[in-house]
């Protein structure tokens, strides 16, 4: 029979899987970029950057390609344009990209901040906002109708988390199966109604990945939505079956990520354990 001993490293010194003994705090705070909007009728999708693949572990800071108009958009003379974001977050940035046709460019709004655009026929203005999304607005002084061929409105929230702690017991049987059952402390803001995931990523402590059948890297997760903006888990379990681990000196961390981007936005130190 193969005997699973867990060890947390570091400050910890030994302990047994079945510890309650904490790994030691991690924080971070990244921009998670949301979907992009296109104030257009016939928005035509890119493909994501190849970055943005089905294994989040390296997919620092990555989002989804913005989508390109394909329909110009004409805002009549002494007009704007306004774009309400669908999305909440507290602080964050808005970075608006728009390219337009003429020598004079349009007026631009963030929460009723006036920000200056120039260049020749294209910008991208960053604006920073606290207290809530702001509203864009593109806005025409001119006496005639401009026409922008491109308008982009993207939208980072500034998601900060905490891993508080980190615990786990071993031959602990779910859905028939006896595995590992890892246990994650946590708290996370700013990411209110997005879907995330807390998932365990497996290597060998010689550091490298853990690879099933496949050849696909081995992991366990568990997803989770926040319904605030500060939102605290205090016990959220990920299990993983003995049958999906290997012989030997292993090791895990736990990285929290947000499903839509696939951007990580904390991680875990490793916790060490032995298969025999």
């Amino acid at each position: 029979m193969r005997k699973l001993l867990v060890v947390l490293v570091g400050v910890l010194g030994l302990t047994m899987a079945s510890s309650t003994v904490p790994a030691a705090a991690q924080s971070t705070t990244v921009v998670i970029w949301r979907p992009s909007v296109i104030p257009t009728n016939k928005p035509k999708p890119n493909a994501p950057p190849p970055s943005c693949d089905s294994d989040p572990s390296d997919n620092i800071g990555c989002s989804q390609a913005p989508l390109e108009s394909t329909t110009p958009l004409d805002i009549p003379p002494n007009a704007s344009y306004n774009v309400s974001l669908p999305y909440t977050c507290s602080t964050g940035v808005v970075r608006t990209t728009m390219d337009w046709l003429g020598q004079s460019p349009p007026e631009l709004y963030v929460a009723n901040t006036y920000y200056p655009v120039s260049g020749p026929n294209t910008a991208t203005i960053d604006a920073n906002f606290v207290n809530g999304v702001p509203l864009v607005q593109v806005v025409n002084r001119q006496d005639r109708k401009l026409r922008v061929t491109r308008l982009v409105v993207d939208l980072g929230c500034n998601v900060s988390a905490t891993i508080h702690k980190v615990w786990v017991e071993h031959n602990i049987h779910q859905d028939d199966q006896k595995g590992m059952l890892i246990h994650v402390d946590f708290s996370v803001a700013n990411q209110r109604g997005f879907s995330s995931a807390a998932t365990a990523f497996f290597s060998y402590q010689s550091g490298e990945n853990i690879l099933d059948g496949r050849g696909k890297r081995v992991y366990a997760q568990t997803t989770f939505k926040p319904t605030y903006d500060n939102s605290r888990y205090r016990d959220l379990k990920i299990f993983i079956p003995n049958s999906q681990l290997p012989r030997g000196k292993l090791r895990f961390r736990i990285q929290l990520w947000d499903s839509s981007s696939r951007a990580y936005f904390v991680y875990s130190e490793y916790i060490l354990f032995n298969v025999s």
